[in-house]
């Protein structure tokens, strides 16, 4: 962390983890994504540049009056494939922090699957597969792992190596959970009770009969374009509950739930907020699924975290 400039701190990735646990995050998330805190916000709709190849995501807290703006830079072809920064203002302080936006990013959406996954999967150990083995995906499985003791993790990538390598990092961080890797996640979906997906796919990942039957819950947070998915179609008409983290966002962006929607295997109206789901340990019958595209919201609650970490706010 450093002050280069009077006024402005600048924070590393490290600097943002070691001021956000993952835990108090998901427990900030929950109090901020409740209807009632919500309706504090104003969030301006993002501004996409280049079809992605550039991004700016403004959120403000009327409640506080601090705004974070995240401003990020994309190339798949690029290693990292998103580079930016996330800038906090507030007007009780001429500080100004500025972050890494991919840290702030991976914790955010990362902590978001956690907070749904403790609303919407069964009490108790879970069977987790995760599909895809990119930079979003170990704070998927560390979230899951804040609200749910993981007995069985499967990783799931098309490059085996890039799926060992996570899991070697994982295996330390959680040494009581069996970790395996494959290239074919199908066989191991019919044992899964969590499925958390994190792939650029434009194609279904399974379909419904891949699961295995009964309740399942699945995270879904890669496919952030109209042209993308990583859901079936089945699998939204069969499931219990659709939570998203931004219901205008996911019915403009997400290309499973667009699609869906106008071949009628679903209506709009199914489609909730997840900070309007209550959590019910009652057993469930059918599949539930969350979804994600981002909010600036999320960033915004991470930036907050960060700045009360650092007795700014």
């Amino acid at each position: 962390m450093s002050q280069d400039t009077p006024g402005i701190v600048a924070l590393s990735a490290d600097d943002v983890r070691r001021l956000v646990p993952v835990g108090e995050l998901i427990e900030d998330l929950r109090r901020v994504l409740a209807p009632a805190s919500l309706a504090e916000f104003e969030v301006p709709p993002r501004h996409v540049f280049s079809r992605t190849a550039g991004l700016i995501m403004p959120c403000h807290d009327n409640a506080s009056g601090v705004t974070v703006t995240k401003c990020l830079s994309q190339n798949p072809d690029r290693q990292p494939a998103i580079t930016g920064t996330a800038v906090w203002n507030s007007p009780a302080t001429p500080d100004v922090l500025v972050a890494d936006a991919i840290a702030v990013t991976t914790l955010r959406t990362g902590a978001v699957v956690g907070l749904a996954t403790d609303l919407l999967a069964a009490p108790g150990p879970a069977d987790v597969v995760l599909f895809g083995a990119g930079a979003q995906s170990p704070d998927q499985i560390r979230s899951v792992a804040a609200v749910r003791e993981i007995a069985r993790l499967t990783i799931v990538a098309r490059r085996l190596e890039a799926a060992d390598a996570l899991a070697a990092v994982l295996k330390a961080e959680l040494p009581g959970t069996e970790i395996r890797t494959t290239s074919d996640g199908h066989p191991a979906l019919h044992e899964a009770t969590v499925v958390c997906c994190a792939t650029r796919s434009t194609e279904a990942l399974f379909s419904l009969a891949d699961l295995r039957p009964g309740h399942v819950h699945v995270n879904a947070i890669g496919a952030y374009l109209p042209t993308m998915h990583e859901l079936p179609e089945d699998l939204l008409a069969a499931a219990e509950v659709i939570a998203v983290d931004d219901v205008a966002g996911c019915l403009h962006e997400s290309g499973e739930l667009i699609d869906a929607i106008a071949t009628g295997a679903i209506s709009a109206d199914r489609i909730v907020a997840v900070g309007s789901v209550v959590r019910d340990d009652a057993p469930r019958s059918a599949p539930t699924v969350f979804k994600s595209v981002g909010t600036a919201i999320l960033d915004w609650v991470v930036m907050d975290r960060v700045a009360r970490g650092l007795g700014l706010a």
